[in-house]
């Protein structure tokens, strides 16, 4: 069985760390309430916990994008984020 949890994520310069069970799969990055959000589903049976770093890329940053997976694009008034997730 599965089921989606949601974890609060902050706009940084740097990595953004957040653990979440072993295996679970990243459905979007949006804005609720002015707060990035991760949304992810994951098995309902999953107790092993795992590190997950995303980072956040303005608009106009430059980066290296090499070993990072492009996840979603959320606006926050002006401002527009790119989030990626680095991978192995």
């Amino acid at each position: 069985m599965k089921i989606i949890h949601k974890v609060k994520l902050t706009i940084a310069d740097g990595p953004i760390v957040v653990q979440i069970p072993k295996g679970a799969e990243i459905l979007s990055i949006q804005m609720q309430k002015g707060v990035p959000c991760i949304w992810y589903i994951c098995n309902i049976e999953e107790h092993e916990i795992e590190r997950r770093t995303f980072l956040c890329i303005g608009t106009g940053e430059s980066f290296y994008h090499s070993k990072m997976k492009y996840i979603n694009t959320v606006q926050d008034g002006p401002y527009v984020w790119h989030f990626f997730e680095r991978t192995q």
